[in-house]
């Protein structure tokens, strides 16, 4: 999700309800999302089609969370 920008004026109701929900997940996902994209080159799709970016994906992420867990092990 994206958060609104109120320009000045208030937000509305159901936007403070989005604002809050954004708010609880987004410090999970953004440093993640931001070391795929600058350690894994996942800033820009590189295939044609969905089901091999979906792939491409799904494999770089299974190796993320593997090398952190590896760097996780070895310093606990």
């Amino acid at each position: 999700m994206i958060a609104h920008n109120p320009r000045g004026r208030g937000l509305a109701r159901w936007q403070r309800r989005m604002h809050f929900a954004v708010r609880c997940v987004r410090p999970g996902i953004a440093p993640v999302s931001g070391t795929l994209k600058r350690t894994c080159g996942l800033a820009r799709a590189r295939c044609f089609t969905r089901t091999r970016n979906a792939a491409v994906i799904t494999f770089e992420v299974l190796a993320f969370d593997r090398r952190r867990a590896i760097t996780r092990a070895d310093a606990g």
